[in-house]
């Protein structure tokens, strides 16, 4: 074998090293989020209008006991039903909540906004996509 062929050969075996020494930290860290995003998503797409209900009457309870002196209202526990559906995070607002997936980098998340009476809930699938679920 010439010199030129093993020379080729070793930065190759050494490209490939460098591409999985990059590739699987990548990996490990991103694939919770991306697996996290997924749920939210799927869920999220699959909800009915009786089901869009019952967020929207458990936001107005959530909004109906927050104290309007706290600032920022900030998060809640999130109770063990909605652990199951892997949401993370609760967080109120001024007229919202905010049922989170995944937040940090990137944000998945099923807000219900309250405007005078009336309810607007939002599937943020991620930062640049997002979809009115209800009113339709």
């Amino acid at each position: 074998m010439s010199w030129k062929r093993r020379i080729k050969i070793v930065f190759a075996v050494i490209v490939l090293l460098l591409v999985v020494a990059v590739a699987v930290p990548f990996f490990g860290l991103f694939y919770p989020m991306i697996r996290q995003m997924h749920a939210g998503r799927k869920y999220m797409d699959s909800l009915t209008d009786n089901e869009i209900q019952k967020w929207i009457d458990r936001s107005k309870d959530y909004l109906a006991h927050a104290d309007p002196n706290e600032y920022p209202i900030g998060a809640r526990p999130v109770p063990s039903d909605l652990k199951t559906l892997k949401i993370l995070r609760i967080d109120l607002r001024t007229n919202s909540v905010v049922y989170v997936w995944c937040g940090g980098l990137d944000h998945t998340y099923l807000t219900v906004n309250e405007k005078e009476g009336s309810y607007e809930v939002i599937a943020g699938y991620d930062d640049k996509h997002s979809k009115v679920l209800w009113p339709k």
